[in-house]
């Protein structure tokens, strides 16, 4: 049988009425083509940092972790986004499009750098700190966040794994 995900639309509120979002790419002034060039995970962290509330600085170190945890080389500028729910001020967006691409493309990097790092396995406290850095956020806070992030992974994941039916993204996150 073919396996489908649905998730609720996050850019309509409790009524369904349309909410506007803006992707980093929108926000960069970009072509839709260049949304893996031109910027960082720090200038996301930066625009976030800007236009969010502090919390959701927090909430992108998390995504930002989780997705190096899983093997998400698709993070690019349109797979991360801002809401505005009560039309004037900013949020992040929840996840979306969040996938293992490692599971197809084993060799695959980020196409946006982190702390200047764009190989999974090179990415480590020292990154995250550099991102921190350059973004202009606490890099405590961010190291903490990130330490955080992958305990709980590192916790779950063994558990969680036993369910996943496609092996080839088992061993893909394993790695």
């Amino acid at each position: 049988p073919r396996l489908a995900y649905a998730i609720e639309r996050f850019d309509r509120d409790a009524r369904g009425r349309r909410m506007h979002y803006e992707d980093l790419n929108q926000i960069a002034g970009q072509k839709s083509a260049d949304k893996y060039d031109f910027h960082t995970s720090s200038w996301i962290a930066g625009v976030i940092a800007a236009l969010c509330p502090p919390d959701d600085v927090d909430e992108l170190v998390l995504g930002l972790v989780l997705g190096i945890c899983i093997g998400n080389g698709d993070m690019h500028l349109k797979n991360w986004a801002v809401a505005y729910p009560d039309g004037q001020n900013a949020r992040i967006a929840p996840l979306y499009d969040f996938v293992c691409t490692q599971a197809y493309v084993e060799k695959g990097k980020l196409p946006l750098s982190v702390g200047g790092e764009n190989a999974f396995e090179r990415i480590g406290k020292r990154a995250v700190v550099d991102l921190a850095l350059a973004a202009e956020i606490s890099s405590r806070r961010a190291a903490t966040l990130a330490r955080e992030t992958v305990d709980a992974v590192s916790d779950l994941w063994p558990r969680f794994k036993s369910s996943v039916p496609d092996k080839t993204l088992v061993r893909a996150i394993d790695r």
